[in-house]
């Protein structure tokens, strides 16, 4: 026969105030001072309990992003070009020259030039070749400034033909420019 249970059973006549009642009592018991000499209050119970979630999910969040660093060292930079937006640059203001399927050239792809509004297209004696470097050249108007090189359509001179930066001339379907010595 199984004999009875000597302890009380307070559980039964306890309500849940009570109990969290006796918890602070005891935990209060414990630690009844903080560092300066004050009592406990519930904001301080309130305080101690955020900076303990706090540690909690930082210590959680590392240890997560370290697991997942040690398993695999590009995820962290896969998610980031995944979420990368594709904007279209523009050629002329970066100052580079896009190579794709439509513009597929061998070795001579014209620059992309501006379209500029003006009150009458330049004629061959309006440009001036500024400098002459490899196989592009600046060439000056009174107004603008343009970087071509062969195969660009240039407003008043046509498509550049040919650039000869030995004798410093360019080549074009309307006229041929050459560099005057200063």
């Amino acid at each position: 026969m199984a004999s009875a249970d000597p302890r009380p059973n307070v559980l039964a006549s306890v309500s849940l105030a009570d109990f969290a009642r006796e918890i602070v009592r005891r935990v209060q018991g414990r630690l009844a001072l903080l560092p300066d000499g004050r009592r406990w209050t519930w904001m301080d119970f309130a305080f101690a309990v955020i900076v303990g979630m706090l540690a909690l999910s930082s210590t959680g969040f590392f240890t997560a992003s370290y697991r997942i660093s040690t398993a695999d060292p590009d995820y962290f930079m896969h998610r980031l070009i995944a979420g990368m937006q594709v904007n279209r640059l523009d050629a002329i203001e970066t100052g580079s020259v896009e190579t794709s399927a439509e513009t597929d050239c061998a070795d001579a792809c014209p620059l992309p030039v501006p379209q500029i509004r003006r009150g009458s297209d330049p004629k061959p004696a309006d440009y001036e070749i500024v400098m002459v470097f490899g196989d592009e050249a600046l060439l000056a108007t009174a107004h603008e400034l343009m970087r071509v090189k062969v195969g660009t359509v240039v407003p008043g001179l046509g498509r550049v033909l040919a650039i000869d930066s030995v004798d410093g001339s360019v080549s074009a379907e309307a006229a041929r420019l050459r560099m005057t010595a200063r």
